[in-house]
């Protein structure tokens, strides 16, 4: 095999491989405390490593009080009974997803989430939101505009 047939192999070889799929939405509600959905776009795996990132959005809306930011840490994905094992924020930028601020009563957020070790079956997939308990950080009661500083 010549040099150059061999650069080009392991290039390819520490390429993504991309699965492209019907998008996936769920939801998840917290009674009383948060509407949680996910929108999954993309599953990438990194063939040399064993590393497989999902890509979606979260939208998380406040039920019942305001919310004002979000831990996104406590927000997992299982895929196919395999639970993710980080969450990043899709961006150039790093960007902290312990306090994830709100926006009028709502987050939105491009995320990823990261399994390790692991490589999934054939689609279709099976997902699920997991919620860790006490996962919104800052949650205060609604209150009037005007009482409301």
């Amino acid at each position: 095999m010549s040099k150059s047939l061999l650069i080009l192999l392991f290039i390819l070889s520490q390429m993504s491989c991309a699965s492209n799929f019907p998008l996936s939405v769920l939801n998840k509600t917290l009674v009383n405390e948060a509407n949680v959905n996910v929108e999954i776009s993309s599953i990438n795996t990194l063939v040399t490593e064993l590393l497989v990132k999902v890509f979606g959005s979260v939208s998380i809306t406040g039920i019942g009080r305001e919310l004002s930011e979000i831990n996104l840490n406590c927000i997992a994905l299982n895929v196919d009974d395999t639970i993710s094992s980080d969450i990043y924020i899709d961006s150039a930028a790093h960007v902290l997803t312990s306090n994830f601020k709100a926006v009028n009563n709502k987050v939105n957020a491009k995320v990823y989430w990261v399994f390790q070790g692991v490589t999934f079956k054939k689609e279709p997939h099976q997902f699920k939101i997991l919620v860790k308990e006490n996962c919104l950080t800052d949650i205060r009661p609604r209150c009037p505009q005007e009482l409301c500083n």
